[in-house]
């Protein structure tokens, strides 16, 4: 899929705490989404948790997926953009579609977002590539 394939995709699919589908999807699930669009399936965390994982000092991220990706200083699309809350806990992703543009799901739906906004950039880790795409 192109950048413009996906934004037509999923742009404005509601926000589902742990929604796995097109009736709703949180920010993971719509990373799972894309990349099985593309024909990757990725590993999902099976266990049900809270809304308020992050502020509880969980660091999901560390605890189930980093071991299948890996930090890039050379961002490209499909590259995975993380974000942390003030708990320094990565909490939130979305993916990479270029010109400093990243989709991703928050509580108003599946929207598209700039690096250069002050909110994000505040929040910025990183970026991460799925090891299976290098």
């Amino acid at each position: 899929m192109l950048p413009v394939e996906i934004i037509e995709k999923y742009l404005g699919v509601p926000y589902r705490h742990h929604g796995r589908d097109l009736s709703g999807l949180d920010c993971y699930g719509l990373v799972l989404r894309i990349f099985e669009d593309q024909g990757v399936m990725l590993w999902d965390i099976n266990e049900e948790y809270d809304e308020d994982w992050s502020w509880q000092g969980r660091n999901l991220f560390v605890e189930n997926y980093a071991r299948d990706w890996e930090f890039v200083d050379d961002y490209r699309f499909m590259d995975v953009a993380c974000f942390q809350n003030g708990k320094n806990v990565v909490n939130h992703a979305g993916i990479y579609l270029g010109e400093n543009k990243f989709i991703h799901a928050v509580k108003a739906g599946v929207v598209v977002s700039r690096f250069t906004d002050r909110e994000w950039q505040k929040r910025w880790v990183g970026f991460y590539r799925y090891r299976g795409t290098r």
